[in-house]
């Protein structure tokens, strides 16, 4: 290989698989450190102008945020549970679930600060100054229940949700849905909050003739409700001026649930 500094060569061959393999695994690397480990490798040092160019164009890659997962998610027994949730059906896993049987559901937390607007324009070196809402009261709690078919259910409760909020919400969920002429039976997929795994909630669920599916631990990029609640949050910003007392955080975040669209595009995104 021939040694020195090449600024206008071109990355192909050789060169272009060994930077994608060292992108493959180290997808967070800066660009120098791209060059200094292929320079090191090949004896070519090439420019940041050709590892950008061939980054993007012959690679098809692009800069994007990078997600930070929990290091548990990476443990043995989760990437077991992983495995299991991807390949095998209730309860262990989803495996032959149709999108439209089958349930999300978790919680999210809101009060009246969180209706404040974080950012606002002002002078170079200056801030902006606004009247906000301030409480120490307690927040309220929206447990919601989406479906791959684009169906929902939501409770709102004062405070936190513990076992008997957790249970009382599937006991009216199971029960709308008794209603329902020939419904045939349904999954329902939640995190590992111990809540979540209360003896009530699985007898309420089993009894009715439906199944509960536990999520693998630290790993919410697998629940669709995650997305569902970045969306509520986008919506409840934007009522944020008409908010000015608790009645009003529980309007708006109802009114956002109500506007929440895309569901099912979203479980065949994840895979479901």
């Amino acid at each position: 290989m021939n040694g020195g500094c090449v600024p206008t060569r071109a990355i192909d061959g050789y060169y272009l698989a060994i930077l994608a393999h060292y992108r493959r695994i180290h997808p967070t690397a800066y660009n120098y450190e791209a060059r200094a480990e292929l320079a090191r490798i090949t004896g070519v040092v090439f420019s940041i102008h050709a590892i950008k160019s061939a980054q993007t164009d012959d690679m098809n890659l692009s800069y994007t945020r990078n997600s930070t997962a929990a290091s548990q998610a990476f443990t043995p027994a989760n990437q077991h549970r992983l495995h299991c949730f991807q390949t095998m059906p209730p309860p262990l896993g989803v495996v032959g679930v149709p999108t439209a049987h089958l349930w999300d559901i978790d919680e999210i937390g809101r009060n009246l600060s969180h209706f404040n607007r974080a950012y606002g324009h002002s002078i170079v070196g200056g801030r902006t100054v606004e009247k906000g809402n301030y409480t120490r009261s307690s927040s309220t709690t929206v447990m919601l229940a989406v479906r791959g078919d684009g169906e929902k259910f939501v409770m709102l409760f004062e405070g936190g949700v513990g076992y008997e909020e957790c249970e009382r919400f599937f006991e009216q969920l199971v029960t709308q849905l008794a209603a329902i002429p020939n419904l045939p039976p349904q999954v329902f997929m939640m995190d590992n909050l111990h809540a979540h795994h209360s003896p009530m909630i699985y007898n309420t669920v089993h009894n009715a003739g439906h199944t509960l599916v536990f999520r693998p631990p630290y790993m919410p990029w697998l629940a669709p409700i995650e997305y569902v609640f970045s969306q509520v949050t986008q919506l409840v910003a934007k009522q944020s001026f008409s908010v000015s007392s608790s009645q009003d955080v529980n309007g708006a975040l109802r009114k956002a649930v109500r506007e929440v669209s895309g569901i099912p595009a979203t479980f065949v995104k994840l895979g479901y």
